[in-house]
């Protein structure tokens, strides 16, 4: 069998003046499933950020996952004393904190356990029946907790998009994946009627949502201008005098997991100042939302724009704005974002409900049906409106109705 021969090729070639890559020259070396899924990942910028060792690898020189989560975690040399650490600055809800504490005291009562303490006769699984219930095999090991953490680590590529979330808080749905899956093993232990897999994994986003309120109500927020929460309004607001609002959102296809984002910038009047909109890839809705916002801020700089508003739909993606210290970045797009946000003007980040943003939302959705995956040539550069798009016009119009009815 002949192999066809592959001219080498250099990677400053594969990238174009704006630091992004040139789709056209990867193409004849890349399937374009994986084409769509490298488009939503924004490469790193030299100016940006200093290198930094984002893998280290074990003693035998192999890479593993918790060589990985070791280093982000900075737990080499007293990883015991750093994981009680971690478990006291738990923020999510306080039963998970507890329960967190008696897993790592290995004092929950597992089958294997009860047979220690003579509580029964049968150490065997509750879920698969599998011969050895431990601690380990509950929440690692059984088929119905492999089937959560595949899908969370998005390991099993041909099903990721099944249930198709990131977790951005990864203390937080650690906790929540863990103690939702000891209370599917008691529910099944007196229940016979098992739960699904689907049903599972919806609880463990409820109580990683629960989490995630704990942190927004604990912790206060901070931004370069005052900031700015209009979840409570019914409709669009317009800013102050002087200010400019940008809203921003992401639109994402599922099962296949096409996303795209969009935005626009309007004035104390709610006139149309310029919206954007752009095909991002293959990738979650949180990274299509945090596209939407590093576009429209890149363009609101470029436009000479020095106040503004930016207002987003999703809790994730507003904590992860507000977020100060070493661990806001944890990769080039967000490292990008916030390089944006720290420049010479003046940025007020507000959260506002989904039935708000319906513009943004709008020019999201356009990207991905005029540019997206349904042409033959996929477009992911980010294409200008400076004026509505046939298909907004009456959101764009309904805007500006409530607006005046409220004044």
């Amino acid at each position: 069998m002949l192999i066809p021969s592959i001219p080498k090729v250099t990677v400053s070639s594969m990238v174009d003046v704006t630091h992004g890559c040139n789709w056209h020259a990867c193409a004849p070396y890349l399937l374009i499933p994986i084409i769509h899924h490298l488009a939503a990942i924004l490469p790193p910028r030299p100016d940006t950020l200093a290198n930094v060792v984002g893998w280290k690898w074990t003693v035998d020189h192999t890479f593993t996952v918790k060589s990985a989560y070791e280093l982000r975690m900075g737990m080499f040399g007293e990883a015991g004393e750093a994981l009680w650490k971690l478990i006291s600055h738990f923020k999510g809800l306080p039963q998970i904190r507890i329960y967190l504490w008696l897993v790592a005291k290995g004092r929950i009562l597992t089958n294997v356990e009860q047979v220690r303490r003579h509580m029964t006769d049968s150490a065997a699984c509750s879920v698969c029946g599998h011969g050895m219930e431990s601690i380990d095999h509950v929440l690692w090991h059984c088929p119905s907790a492999v089937v959560i953490w595949l899908s969370t680590l998005k390991i099993n590529l041909s099903h990721s998009s099944y249930f198709g979330v990131d977790w951005l808080y990864w203390d937080l749905s650690f906790g929540s994946i863990v103690w939702i899956l000891w209370k599917f093993r008691n529910i099944c232990a007196f229940d016979p009627i098992s739960k699904s897999d689907f049903q599972v994994w919806s609880e463990c986003c409820r109580a990683y949502e629960h989490c995630l309120l704990c942190i927004s109500v604990s912790e206060p927020i901070m931004c370069n201008a005052p900031a700015v929460s209009q979840a409570h309004c019914v409709c669009w607001q317009p800013p102050t005098s002087d200010w400019l609002k940008l809203n921003t959102d992401g639109s994402r296809v599922s099962p296949e997991g096409f996303a795209s984002c969009g935005g626009i910038v309007r004035n104390d009047n709610g006139e149309w100042i310029v919206g954007f909109s752009k095909y991002v890839g293959i990738y979650s809705i949180v990274v299509a939302e945090l596209w939407g916002v590093f576009e429209g801020l890149a363009l609101a700089w470029t436009r000479g724009f020095r106040k503004i508003l930016l207002e987003v739909d999703s809790l994730d993606v507003f904590r992860l704005l507000t977020r100060h210290g070493a661990d806001r970045c944890f990769d080039s797009l967000t490292c990008d974002i916030h390089e944006l946000l720290d420049r010479h003007w003046e940025v007020s980040v507000g959260i506002i409900r989904h039935s708000t943003n319906q513009v943004a939302n709008g020019l999201a959705k356009v990207a991905r049906v005029r540019t997206g995956p349904l042409h033959r040539e996929v477009d992911f550069s980010l294409r200008l409106f400076l004026a509505p798009p046939d298909e907004l016009v009456s959101l764009v119009h309904n805007d500006l109705l409530l607006t005046e009815d409220i004044d």
